[in-house]
């Protein structure tokens, strides 16, 4: 790179490779080309890839594709778009300030919001606050083995589905 204004703005890593000013890629087999990007912080990171402006990956083995967006949930999660984050396990944003907070989860278009478990959220837009006008959809599961009604959970043991007060 050609510019940065830390020392720490460098390919550090084993095996990473960085293009790009003051951008920092400093956990094994990382990838960040982009202008104010980077791979740091959490001990499971690597062969994280951050592409774009100013977006980061902080934990996990995550991808980053975009403007202003993060990344910070274990395993493989993936972030597409402007503002959009992910901090949830295996979890998936992609679209304009979406974010992705539980593990298995995923939003989608523009301020959606994906906070429970397994949870698909689409949004166009909100009122007041991310998740606040979008649909969502659930899988609830619970193995019987006998023809006594059982709850449905979200993880198939023990989180059920609620609705949150005001919405």
């Amino acid at each position: 790179q050609t510019s940065r204004s830390a020392a720490a703005q460098v390919a550090s890593g084993t095996n990473s490779f960085l293009f790009g000013n003051g951008s920092t890629a400093a956990k094994t087999d990382a990838i960040v080309i982009g202008n104010g990007c980077s791979v740091t912080s959490g001990a499971s990171i690597y062969g994280c890839v951050v592409i774009g402006r100013s977006s980061t990956v902080t934990n996990g083995t995550c991808y980053v594709i975009g403007d202003s967006c993060s990344a910070s949930g274990d395993y493989s999660c993936f972030v597409v778009g402007y503002g959009s984050s992910v901090s949830g396990q295996a979890a998936v944003a992609l679209g304009q300030s979406c974010s992705a907070t539980a593990s298995y989860s995923s939003a989608r278009g523009y301020s959606a919001l994906a906070s429970r478990i397994g949870q698909w959220s689409y949004a166009a837009g909100a009122f007041a606050a991310s998740g606040d006008a979008q649909s969502a959809r659930f899988v609830l599961r619970k193995k019987t083995t006998d023809a006594t009604p059982t709850t449905l959970m979200l993880d198939g043991a023990t989180t059920r589905l609620t609705i949150p007060s005001g919405k």
